[in-house]
């Protein structure tokens, strides 16, 4: 036995011996440069390509396998340079190959410069054409030698040893990547590639150094990047690390407006693939200002994702860092909008979906808190659950134009009494008015979710417990409910916002119940006359892209109620009065008069048509008074044509000065009131009603000659008639005076 072992032994040893004496011996006798233009006609017959091996071709097989090639150039298909290189080398040990082990010396590429084209036709220029195969076809029906049924009695293959791999160093150095699309009209280009590692082994740490510049031609724009970092590379437990990582950048063109971007990224990377975990561990994100971190964990990232983690962002002036960046914001009418945002978040999701948890943001004095999903990728669907403390709208609307000492001269315009709208100046030019509905935008939502807000502020009015719910889907918008507390009172809405079809339409279902009005009325329309607490159905519908199509078109039904309430700037009184004294001749005395009018109650409804509002049954309660109206309100013109009547209730009252007292004569009749002009008008917009007043001077005139006529009668022929007819006789006798005169 022992013989044989030694015979066995033995003869490997001379059979190595063999191998070892036949590598040194065509290590010695065999110059690959002999074989230069061999390999250079076999790479032009298999791709087209020219190349040309200008420099030595070094080739060693003992003691271990290295090869290096220096300064060669490869041509495409069309003669243009497509390769170009200074200098290739590497070193292979053969005897750990044996073992599953690959070492290699250091592995040097410099000067590689690649020129990659696209043409017109979208064919690359380093695309290599599909070269017929002859051999190894098979006859229609015939069955392939490699697809034959395996036989259930063939052992199992054993999995492969994992290959161990140990590489002294890597360097790439100013390596050139040229790359043109002449379908797209762009040219971008990475050069100064340098790239550089430690001593490479399986399991243990090496250092790592990348460095390039990219520039592109649209859009224009140059990129710097510096990396260092650290990694782990464990073959055998499949286990990859990448730490401390540095990597700075700098970019300057179009899209940063021409302006200079540093930033740096530090971070570690952890990849698992035996149990398909990949974790990013405090990444530091900085880009001027702006300051990202992030905390992940992906399970199962090669089959079905499932990620979670934690996202922050640093308070953040971000109008600022916008500007730094070349992009600046419109003007705001506050200084300090946009001026901080921080945000705190928890995240989990899959390939297809995402949420994010525990929000938390700052954004000036705002906070919001709540949960935000992404329900399904394909289709942006959008669910969301949210709480905000305060938002005020007007900090983010554009400044109020200043005011000029010197008011532009307007333009002549009609008589009030003319119905044709006012016509602007021939050479004034027209301005295109801008959509107010986002259709493409609203469109686009899929989306539903609600909404609490403690306060908001918009157009000076101040709203609080703002509840919202909403769905959007496929152009179709629906608030569910809208509700609010404000000016004391309380505010509900249904609405729908419709942009499928040719035009936008919009349904609105409002309530306002108990509602100061003044205040409401001047945010809103720039009214200031009219106070008091107020009850507001309406349902009104409307269509259009623009504000004045949207006015032109509005159609509904306003019901309104208003209790313990007061015409600001008329006095009715006071009005009323200055009628009777001119109807008596009478001078009114030096006597003070309120600027308003007070009332107890008001109510009626108004009627919109094609943005015109008619009503014909306003009836008001005053102290003293009944007051009932009828008029319209034109909302595209913003104007005001209403007519108001005056009943003094009772037969006797005090209206404030002795030259209007008013008796049984002046008693329950109606006296009119106009109000006409523009809305917000400060003076003159309310008057007496001079055309309806010709009747009620004509029924005092009468009552006034009848008043006379008693007392004539009275005076002259009382006396007579008491001596001819006697007292009963005398007072007939002037009934049936009286009687001609009415």
């Amino acid at each position: 036995m022992k013989t044989l072992l030694k015979i066995t032994l033995g003869t490997i040893a001379v059979l190595l011996l063999l191998v070892v004496l036949a590598l040194v011996f065509i290590n010695s006798i065999i110059n690959p440069n002999d074989y230069k233009p061999e390999l250079e006609k076999v790479v032009q017959d298999k791709t087209g390509f020219q190349m040309r091996i200008n420099g030595d071709i070094e080739l060693a097989l003992f003691p271990q396998l290295s090869f290096a090639v220096n300064d060669v150039a490869m041509l495409d298909r069309q003669q243009q340079p497509l390769l170009a290189l200074e200098e290739a080398k590497l070193g292979l040990e053969l005897w750990p190959l044996l073992s599953s082990r690959v070492e290699m010396n250091d592995v040097v590429l410099t000067g590689l410069n690649l020129n990659l084209v696209k043409d017109k036709n979208g064919k690359g220029n380093w695309e290599i054409p599909n070269q017929p195969q002859t051999a190894g076809k098979q006859k229609p029906g015939s069955q392939p030698s490699d697809q034959q049924t395996p036989s259930t009695d063939e052992p199992k293959v054993q999995k492969a040893k994992p290959v161990v791999l140990a590489v002294e160093s890597v360097q790439v150095k100013n390596m050139i990547l040229d790359y043109k699309d002449e379908q797209a009209g762009t040219n971008q280009q990475i050069r100064n590639i340098n790239f550089t590692t430690g001593a490479i082994a399986s399991a243990k740490p090496f250092p790592v150094k990348l460095s390039f510049s990219y520039s592109s031609s649209k859009p224009r724009l140059s990129l710097d990047s510096r990396l260092d970092t650290t990694l782990v590379l464990d073959f055998i437990g499949q286990h990859y690390q990448m730490k401390d990582l540095n990597w700075e950048l700098a970019a300057v063109g179009e899209p940063t407006n021409n302006k200079s971007l540093k930033g740096t990224i530090n971070g570690h990377l952890d990849i698992d693939l035996k149990q398909q975990v990949m974790a990013l561990n405090d990444w530091q994100i900085q880009f001027g200002e702006l300051g990202l971190t992030l905390t992940s964990e992906t399970k199962q990232f090669a089959t079905a994702p499932q990620m979670s983690g934690q996202l922050s962002l640093k308070p953040l002036n971000i109008k600022r860092w916008l500007s730094s960046v070349g992009v600046e914001l419109p003007a705001m009418a506050s200084d300090k909008a946009l001026s901080q945002l921080a945000l705190n978040t928890q995240f989990k999701g899959t390939d297809k979906q995402l949420t994010l948890n525990a929000v938390n943001m700052t954004l000036d004095e705002s906070k919001l808190t709540g949960q935000i999903a992404i329900k399904d990728f394909a289709t942006q669907a959008l669910q969301f659950d949210l709480q905000i403390d305060q938002f005020n709208v007007d900090h983010y609307l554009p400044p109020e134009p200043a005011k000029t000492t010197k008011p532009a001269k307007a333009p002549a315009t009609q008589p009030e009494s003319s119905n044709a709208p006012a016509t602007a100046p021939a050479t004034q030019s027209a301005t295109v008015e801008q959509p107010v509905i986002p259709v493409e935008t609203l469109k686009g939502l899929n989306l539903a979710g609600k909404m609490t807000l403690k306060k908001l502020i918009a157009k000076k009015a101040e709203l609080t417990d703002v509840a919202l719910m909403v769905e959007a889907s496929g152009g179709l918008v629906n608030v569910k409910n809208l509700s609010a507390k404000l000016y004391e009172g309380g505010f509900k809405q249904q609405l729908t916002v419709d942009v499928r079809g040719k035009q936008p339409t919009i349904k609105a279902n409002n309530q306002l119940e108990g509602v100061q009005l003044k205040p409401l009325l001047t945010n809103l329309m720039d009214v200031n006359q009219v106070s008091g607490i107020g009850h507001i159905n309406s349902e009104i519908t409307t269509k259009g892209l623009t504000a004045s199509e949207l006015t032109k078109q509005l159609n509904g039904l306003v019901k309104f109620k208003v209790s313990d309430g007061q015409f600001a700037g008329t006095n009715v009184n006071q009005m009323v009065c200055t009628a009777v004294a001119k109807i008596r001749k009478e001078k009114m005395g030096g006597k003070t008069w309120d600027s308003n009018t007070q009332f107890k109650s008001l109510h009626g409804q108004f009627n919109i048509r094609q943005g015109v509002a008619k009503n014909n049954d306003l009836i008001a309660s005053l102290d003293q008074m009944k007051l009932e109206g009828d008029g319209e309100v034109d909302l595209v013109r913003q104007m005001l044509d209403y007519h108001l009547g005056l009943t003094i209730l009772g037969q006797t009252g005090d209206l404030g000065d002795q030259a209007c007292r008013i008796n049984e004569r002046y008693a329950n009749i109606r006296w009119p009131v106009r109000c006409k002009g523009k809305f917000g008008q400060k003076e003159g917009l309310c008057g007496v009603d001079s055309e309806r007043m010709k009747e009620v001077a004509e029924a005092l005139v009468k009552d006034e000659l009848k008043r006379k006529l008693d007392k004539k009668l009275d005076d002259k022929l009382g006396d007579k008639l008491k001596e001819k007819l006697g007292e009963k006789g005398s007072e007939r006798a002037k009934e049936l005076l009286k009687g001609l005169f009415n």
